[in-house]
């Protein structure tokens, strides 16, 4: 969540006024002459690139606008903000040598006009950004700060730079002079605020985007970001009215949706009492497909049908909540009702495919596997390109014998992104089935290979260990998993799928037992999975399944 957060803000700190409504109006750079480009250089921020892409989106009229100015500078070869402009378009067409050529020449012949040249160097930082060269971008802003000690925008770029740098200390004393000279700008007290967060100051945080609020009411952003940190704090009634009031006003993203599902698992009761109590109000049905949502997200998807079921009674059926309530089904074994409703949404909605994807895969659940394959034929036909296609019909071909036609397969999913491990485990297992050892032994490698390129632990290896006879490996890389997510459900399942390919039938029986108690529910993908075979019929393997079937309302195959 840090990671994300330091993204965002510096996102958020780059940003900086363009140009004024009037500018953006009137001004048309592909056509104007060297004089005009001088008198409108004064009217853009720091950020030369997003004042450009403001008036011209269009790579061809970046095109366009590079060739007219490169063709005035034939006349007037030391117009300093003629090469301005050059270094802005080269970085936007992804050319950063040649930018930083031309901003280079464009400092040294702006060097009688400091104003401008801070906005050179400025965007000169930017290039050695770009290039992940922080030393150089952080020299062009002291430089830049230098010429024009009195510009904002400036001092929040650089807050930025030490932000990412890690120099906090440094950081906030930027975002304080921001807000010196920008008190009505909630940029710098979003800064500290997410200083504080990267610092586990809640306390603080919660201050400063007050403050950040009371200036921007209708920035979701900083609603997110106070909830999170009230989240952290466990002040869930706080953290529950600023989702609901982004929610209510429009301001929501796919981040708060997921903060909400973390309330949810925390604070169920209170959640759904003030969703209720703002249904009440609207009567839209909204606010019920968020109780549902939530219960879902929590494993309740018995909870989650009773309110999308009152969601169908107040408005029309959508195709979203129809794919929601087709994959309430599904996690309950109802597979005929889950296929009723993703036929419905796939109706509602014809052009969104992933409804497609995830018909085929009720069908592989539920073990019509020929049904699947012509859906999961249909959805590669339609998405060409993703790769999760390809190795979802290859796990459908699995199951129909089609050993070649599912190596093939996944090898279009690695095609389309070489670090899949799990399509190089699946294939290995083919090659396996197939006699062809080598090729096995090349994808159990390359997963290896992959991860610690990568310096990451991922259960992935354990499988890849165990399958090359590695043991004592796999069950290292099984122990630091998991220490380093003790709580993921998803995690012991796949430990217990590990030990069901050694043929430790107990341990994979006790790992499967804690990814249940956990919370996994996923019961159909758990009985086709062929790494757990030889537990289906042990007595303690089907008592476990019918314990915790019974506990979510799971629908019996006989019922």
């Amino acid at each position: 969540m840090m990671k994300r957060i330091m993204a965002l803000l510096l996102s958020l700190l780059c940003l900086a006024t363009t140009l004024s409504a009037q500018v953006q109006d009137t001004i048309d750079l592909s056509t104007q002459d060297l004089p005009t480009l001088e008198r409108t250089f004064d009217t853009f921020s720091p950020d030369l690139q997003d004042a450009l892409e403001t008036i011209m989106p269009n790579p061809e009229n970046q095109t366009a606008f590079l060739e007219n100015v490169q063709k005035a500078l034939q006349s007037e070869p030391n117009n300093g903000v003629a090469w301005a402009y050059v270094a802005t378009i080269y970085r936007m067409q992804g050319k950063p040598e040649q930018a930083l050529e031309a901003a280079t020449k464009a400092i040294t012949l702006l060097r009688a006009k400091p104003a401008r040249r801070a906005m050179v160097y400025s965007l000169r930082s930017d290039i050695y950004s770009d290039l992940e060269d922080a030393v150089k971008a952080l020299m062009d802003l002291h430089s830049a700060i230098k010429d024009a000690p009195d510009t904002p925008q400036l001092y929040s770029k650089r807050g930025g730079l030490y932000l990412n740098m890690e120099q906090y200390d440094l950081a906030e004393v930027d975002l304080r002079k921001f807000i010196s000279l920008a008190p009505k700008d909630a940029t710098g007290y979003t800064g500290l605020a997410t200083l504080a967060i990267l610092q586990e100051k809640y306390e603080d945080a919660i201050q400063n985007l007050n403050e950040a609020i009371k200036l921007e009411p209708n920035e979701g952003f900083l609603y997110y970001l106070r909830a999170g940190s009230n989240v952290k704090l466990e002040h869930y009634d706080e953290a529950m009215d600023d989702i609901i009031y982004t929610i209510a006003n429009s301001l929501a993203n796919e981040d708060t949706y997921t903060l909400l599902n973390i309330i949810a698992a925390q604070a169920m009761p209170t959640l759904e009492a003030k969703l209720k109590a703002v249904e009440s109000v609207s009567k839209t049905g909204e606010y019920l497909f968020l109780i549902g949502m939530a219960h879902q997200n929590i494993g309740d998807n018995k909870g989650a049908l009773e309110y999308y079921q009152q969601v169908t009674e107040r408005q029309e059926l959508t195709d979203f909540v129809a794919s929601h309530i087709a994959t309430a089904y599904q996690m309950i074994g109802d597979y005929s009702s889950a296929l009723k409703y993703i036929d419905e949404a796939i109706s509602l909605d014809p052009t969104d495919h992933t409804y497609i994807y995830s018909k085929a895969q009720m069908l592989f659940e539920d073990g019509n596997f020929r049904r699947a394959l012509a859906e999961s034929n249909k959805y590669v036909s339609l998405v060409p390109d993703d790769l999760d296609g390809y190795y979802q019909r290859a796990q459908i071909k699995s199951k129909l014998q089609d050993l070649q036609g599912a190596i093939d397969d996944y090898s279009k999913a690695i095609e389309l992104s070489d670090t899949y491990l799990w399509a190089y485990l699946k294939r290995a297992d083919r090659y396996t089935a197939l006699g062809r050892k080598d090729a096995a032994t090349a994808d159990y490698r390359k997963v290896i290979e992959i991860l610690q390129e990568h310096d990451a632990t991922d259960i992935a290896m354990a499988y890849a260990y165990q399958s090359l006879g590695e043991q004592e490996q796999a069950l290292a890389t099984i122990a630091k998993c998991i220490e380093e997510a003790p709580d993921d459900a998803e995690l012991y399942y796949s430990i217990s799928g590990v030990y069901g390919r050694m043929g430790k039938t107990e341990q994979a029986l006790d790992n499967l037992r804690i990814a249940l108690e956990k919370g996994y529910n996923s019961f159909s993908l758990l009985e086709q999975d062929d790494d757990l075979a030889a537990l289906r019929d042990n007595p303690q393997y089907k008592a476990l399944m019918q314990q915790y079937k019974e506990k979510i309302g799971y629908k019996m195959r006989d019922e």
